[in-house]
């Protein structure tokens, strides 16, 4: 695991939610398709009440792997937050 994603890991575990996002922000300038940064940035919007970005960030990590359910989960929660879920149907 890359040294900026343990870090950004050990921030979130913390709640240093916005250190975390420094330290993912500079790792996918070098790493854009990474799935887990994308998804820890993801993580750090959601911390922020930044639902928008949120659903960005996983829209890209799903983007990247689409088989990941992970980025599937976040897009879901940031959908959710942003109200653009639609009702079940019976």
């Amino acid at each position: 695991m890359p040294a900026d994603i343990q870090r950004a890991r050990a921030l979130l575990e913390v709640g240093r939610w916005e250190q975390a996002q420094q330290e993912l922000v500079g790792y996918l300038a070098t790493a854009p398709q990474s799935v887990e940064g994308l998804c820890l940035l993801a993580r750090c919007h959601q911390l922020a009440g930044r639902f928008h970005p949120m659903l960005d960030a996983a829209e890209q990590a799903i983007g990247a792997a689409p088989d990941n359910e992970w980025p599937h989960r976040l897009r879901s929660i940031a959908l959710g937050k942003l109200g653009r879920v639609r009702g079940r149907r019976t």
